[in-house]
């Protein structure tokens, strides 16, 4: 099961003095933290213009709960990549993965 955050907050780095709310999650055994920028999901092929996408995204994630981060990132990096195909990226495609395995 795929959950989206309810709230999130600004662009981490983007602006100098910047202040962030507090929040707090509580991973179970096997969840994850997937935190990512913009780059993921919009990233297009550019032919059709179809983006990669938050449903392909929890598509892509659901099927691999319980797993390692590392396991995670690289899943989901290939499968930017793959959909990506020959098309050049236009955004920088960064994610920052935590799980709990125990």
């Amino acid at each position: 099961n795929v959950s989206r955050l309810s709230s999130t907050d600004i662009l981490l780095g983007m602006f100098t003095n910047a202040e962030y709310r507090n929040q707090t999650l509580a991973l179970g055994p096997g969840d994850a933290l997937v935190l990512y920028t913009d780059g993921v999901t919009e990233a297009s092929r550019g032919d059709d213009e179809e983006e990669f996408g938050m449903d392909r995204l929890h598509d892509e994630m659901g099927p691999l709960h319980g797993r390692e981060a590392e396991v995670l990132t690289r899943h989901l990096e290939q499968s930017v990549t793959e959909f990506l195909g020959d098309a050049h990226c236009g955004d920088d495609v960064t994610m920052v993965v935590v799980s709990r395995n125990l």
